[in-house]
């Protein structure tokens, strides 16, 4: 299970599960120097690279508790055990384009522990590419949905709060949730208002 996703502007980007990523190589390409970004947004922007690509290689190299593909996932939920998998945007020409670390809690939901965009390569892009979070976690749903998760969990931070309130409109301004279905249709809504195609592949 990966996913394709086409854009009006006819610009198309793929989601894929990771697996045995050169982690140090990954948090590079996140320190490229942004177009136009504050020192500030670059260096938030490396400092989620480097968490999100960590702890994905501590769970992986240390503790085993990863999945590299949606079988694998199923089959680790089926036995109730925690797990995390990587999923990566990646562009037409191959270039890793956001990241975003899921969890398989013990409670049977799933958490968004990390999501961060590469924007380095999306606002390089002409015309740049837009939404890459908000894609991935259109990928974290999919695969939340396929395997009955019940709700989907989000860690807020000060300046993501506003754009995780369009995901997860929970009462909670630091830790969001909401039915997986639920929020499943609302992001399908904004895919489809904004002319984005979202596909599953084969």
């Amino acid at each position: 299970m990966n996913w394709t996703v086409n854009y009006p502007s006819g610009q198309s980007i793929t989601i894929r599960w990771a697996g045995a990523v050169d982690i140090i190589g990954r948090i590079a390409q996140f320190g490229q120097p942004i177009p136009g970004a504050r020192a500030g947004d670059q260096k938030t922007i490396e400092t989620y690279a480097e968490a999100t690509y960590l702890k994905y290689r501590s769970a992986r190299d240390d503790f085993a508790a990863t999945a590299t593909n949606f079988r694998d996932w199923s089959r680790r939920r089926a036995r109730n055990q925690e797990t995390l998998a990587l999923l990566e945007a990646r562009t037409s020409d191959d270039q890793v384009a956001g990241a975003l670390l899921l969890r398989s809690a013990w409670t049977g939901d799933i958490v968004v522990d990390f999501v961060v965009a590469n924007k380095a390569v999306t606002l390089a892009a002409n015309p740049p590419i837009l939404n890459i979070g908000t894609m991935l976690v259109a990928a974290a749903l999919e695969v939340g949905f396929h395997t009955a998760a019940p709700l989907i969990w989000a860690e807020t931070a000060s300046y993501s709060t506003k754009w995780w309130q369009l995901i997860l409109p929970s009462t909670h301004e630091f830790i969001r949730f909401d039915s997986v279905e639920v929020s499943r249709h609302r992001v399908s809504q904004f895919l489809t208002q904004i002319g984005v195609e979202f596909h599953e592949q084969d």
